[in-house]
């Protein structure tokens, strides 16, 4: 029973003494319709803010290259432990909130326009839960309105 007890012992101050300074949360990208996908890189930002503030910038929290040439998928993003700590200002932890962005040409034309991927904002923001307990959908939908710049 000793060497029982010493191994699990060892194993508990080991896997707690772990200095992990990220965790992780799972978002799945997801659309109601086929988007077509020229180019598969796009890059997914979380933002944080006290919602307490007013007219304050958000506090970018984490920011990673993904590709995909299908939806839906779901991505895995690494968010620093403790992410309220880095927004500034803050007054309140409990009225922090996040936020997913997404940039994505998706036709590979360089510019920010009809064709190109972005959230879907009919289903009200996207905002996120951290840490969370399971995948949390993010709606995509085909920009339509913003008209290419000719050349």
């Amino acid at each position: 029973m000793k060497p029982v007890f010493f191994v699990l012992t060892i194993f508990c101050l080991w896997s707690c003494s772990n200095d992990d300074d990220t965790s992780a949360i799972l978002l799945e990208f997801t659309a109601t319709e086929a988007l077509e996908i020229i180019n598969p890189e796009f890059t997914i930002e979380i933002y944080g803010i006290d919602n307490r503030f007013a007219d304050v910038p958000a506090t970018l929290i984490a920011r990673q290259v993904e590709a995909s040439n299908s939806i839906p998928f779901t991505s895995k993003i690494e968010i620093p432990k403790n992410p309220e700590l880095l927004i500034e200002p803050l007054g309140n932890v409990g009225a922090v909130i996040y936020y997913v962005s997404i940039e994505w040409d998706a036709d590979s034309n360089k510019k920010r326009c009809n064709g190109d991927i972005s959230l879907d904002f009919t289903y009200g923001l996207n905002t996120i839960v951290i840490p969370a307990l399971g995948k949390q959908q993010v709606p995509l939908a085909m920009i339509n309105t913003i008209p290419c710049d000719e050349i």
